[in-house]
Protein backbone atom coordinates (compact mmCIF):
# COMPACT_ATOMS: atom_id res chain seq x y z
CA UNK A 1 0.00 0.00 0.00
CA UNK A 2 1.25 3.46 -0.84
CA UNK A 3 0.23 6.94 0.19
CA UNK A 4 1.13 10.22 -1.47
CA UNK A 5 1.29 12.00 -4.75
CA UNK A 6 4.90 11.31 -5.70
CA UNK A 7 3.90 8.99 -8.55
CA UNK A 8 1.84 11.80 -10.04
CA UNK A 9 4.74 14.23 -9.60
CA UNK A 10 7.02 11.79 -11.42
CA UNK A 11 4.39 11.60 -14.18
CA UNK A 12 4.57 15.38 -14.54
CA UNK A 13 8.36 15.17 -14.68
CA UNK A 14 8.11 12.53 -17.41
CA UNK A 15 5.84 14.77 -19.47
CA UNK A 16 8.19 17.71 -18.89
CA UNK A 17 11.10 15.57 -20.10
CA UNK A 18 9.30 14.90 -23.38
CA UNK A 19 8.35 18.56 -23.82
CA UNK A 20 11.88 19.81 -23.14
CA UNK A 21 13.46 17.15 -25.34
CA UNK A 22 11.20 18.00 -28.27
CA UNK A 23 11.78 21.73 -27.76
CA UNK A 24 15.51 21.23 -27.59
CA UNK A 25 15.55 19.01 -30.67
CA UNK A 26 13.56 21.59 -32.62
CA UNK A 27 15.49 24.71 -31.68
CA UNK A 28 18.78 23.53 -30.13
CA UNK A 29 18.15 26.22 -27.51
CA UNK A 30 20.81 26.41 -24.82
CA UNK A 31 18.16 27.14 -22.17
CA UNK A 32 16.08 24.09 -23.14
CA UNK A 33 19.26 21.99 -23.05
CA UNK A 34 20.12 23.22 -19.56
CA UNK A 35 16.60 22.59 -18.29
CA UNK A 36 16.61 19.13 -19.85
CA UNK A 37 19.91 18.22 -18.18
CA UNK A 38 18.67 19.54 -14.83
CA UNK A 39 15.48 17.49 -15.09
CA UNK A 40 17.41 14.33 -16.02
CA UNK A 41 19.69 14.85 -13.00
CA UNK A 42 16.64 15.29 -10.78
CA UNK A 43 15.07 12.05 -12.05
CA UNK A 44 18.35 10.16 -11.61
CA UNK A 45 18.75 11.44 -8.04
CA UNK A 46 15.17 10.44 -7.24
CA UNK A 47 15.73 6.97 -8.74
CA UNK A 48 18.85 6.49 -6.62
CA UNK A 49 16.91 7.56 -3.52
CA UNK A 50 14.16 5.07 -4.45
CA UNK A 51 16.66 2.21 -4.29
CA UNK A 52 18.38 3.42 -1.12
CA UNK A 53 15.27 4.07 1.00
CA UNK A 54 12.97 1.03 1.25
CA UNK A 55 9.95 3.09 2.36
CA UNK A 56 9.83 4.90 -1.00
CA UNK A 57 7.67 3.20 -3.64
CA UNK A 58 9.93 2.47 -6.58
CA UNK A 59 7.06 1.03 -8.60
CA UNK A 60 4.88 4.13 -8.12
CA UNK A 61 7.69 6.44 -9.22
CA UNK A 62 8.69 4.36 -12.24
CA UNK A 63 5.08 3.83 -13.29
CA UNK A 64 4.31 7.54 -12.94
CA UNK A 65 7.41 8.48 -14.91
CA UNK A 66 6.64 5.97 -17.65
CA UNK A 67 3.01 7.04 -17.99
CA UNK A 68 4.07 10.69 -18.06
CA UNK A 69 6.55 9.99 -20.87
CA UNK A 70 3.97 8.02 -22.86
CA UNK A 71 1.30 10.71 -22.45
CA UNK A 72 3.80 13.41 -23.33
CA UNK A 73 4.73 11.57 -26.53
CA UNK A 74 1.07 11.04 -27.44
CA UNK A 75 -0.29 14.48 -26.59
CA UNK A 76 2.45 17.10 -26.90
CA UNK A 77 2.90 18.74 -30.27
CA UNK A 78 5.21 21.75 -30.22
CA UNK A 79 3.85 24.78 -32.03
CA UNK A 80 5.78 26.25 -34.90
CA UNK A 81 7.42 29.50 -33.89
CA UNK A 82 7.74 32.53 -36.13
CA UNK A 83 11.35 31.66 -36.89
CA UNK A 84 10.25 28.32 -38.41
CA UNK A 85 7.28 29.66 -40.38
Amino acid sequence: MGVGASGAVMGLLGTMLVMLLQSWRGSKSAIAGQQLRLLVVLVVIQSVMDFLIPQISQSAHLTGLGIGIILGLLLYRPSLGKEQA
